[in-house]
């Protein structure tokens, strides 16, 4: 059996409404709406994120750039190696 876990919520009266009517819409109890609705808002968040990293890789922008591969550790090292040879 799944652990529940209780929440309080306060509703201004139009929201509180509108639940009211998705409850009655539905033939569902408020447990069940409140979760699907998390399951959908949560299943668009993921689905933006992934849909941004989609976006940068088929515009060629993730993976285009060339460099030492510990670039991301070392970078203060060279640009301070960089910025010496401009010297």
């Amino acid at each position: 059996m799944k652990k529940l876990k209780r929440i309080t919520a306060h509703l201004n009266s139009a929201t509180a409404e509108k639940l009211k009517r998705i409850i009655k819409a539905t033939d569902s109890n408020m447990s069940q709406v409140i979760e699907k609705a998390i399951d959908v808002y949560f299943a668009k968040i993921v689905a933006h994120k992934v849909g941004s990293w989609k976006a940068l890789q088929d515009a060629g922008f993730i993976g285009c750039a060339t460099g030492p591969v510990d670039l991301s550790e070392n970078y203060k090292d060279y640009l301070t190696e960089g910025l010496a040879e401009k010297v």
